[in-house]
């Protein structure tokens, strides 16, 4: 009976280090570097934007990719008005504009001088794959928009946050 329970007690002490190790490797692999992670607090960091898309909106973070590459994930999230429908994207590495998934933004309460409407929320991720031209080294993801079908529209944005991450 005595030697049953030092076995226990000895597995009981294995599983629970175990656990430790897979718990603290999880938590970390959440954890996102300073440089891909991009936020802006709505008191201080308002912008407005005209014009028909696609421009950059200065909003930029950077990863820097080791062999093998692997797909990223880029998410945007952002208060906004709108004066009519934009269409957003990431401009990977000086590229184009290009919507790697959703793109559509839209309209929502016209932006007025002064204006006390109130601002929507928006949240899109995209899922960027080696092959859309991710460069082993340092790769820069700025946001781009602007309105649809080259219309021109005034975009207002408030809190927001653009981050990249990969799978470890």
């Amino acid at each position: 009976m005595k030697a049953f329970t030092k076995v226990n007690k000895g597995r009981a002490g294995f599983v629970a280090a175990l656990a430790c190790i897979v718990l603290a490797g999880s938590l970390s692999a959440f954890a996102v570097p300073a440089n891909q992670v991009f936020r802006v607090d709505s008191t201080t960091g308002f912008v407005t934007f005209t014009g028909g898309c696609c421009f950059s909106w200065n909003d930029e973070v950077t990863f820097s990719a080791t062999k093998p590459l692997a797909p990223v994930i880029v998410t945007w999230s952002s208060d906004y008005q709108s004066s009519g429908e934009n269409q957003v994207g990431i401009s990977l590495n000086g590229g184009s504009c290009i919507a790697y998934g959703a793109g559509r933004m839209p309209m929502f309460f016209p932006v007025d001088a002064g204006s006390t409407a109130p601002f929507s929320n928006i949240s899109i991720q995209w899922v960027i794959e080696p092959s859309d031209g991710l460069v082993i080294g340092k790769n820069i993801f700025t946001l781009c928009g602007g309105g649809s079908f080259g219309n021109s529209v005034t975009t207002k944005l408030g809190f927001r946050t653009l981050t990249v991450q990969v799978s470890k």
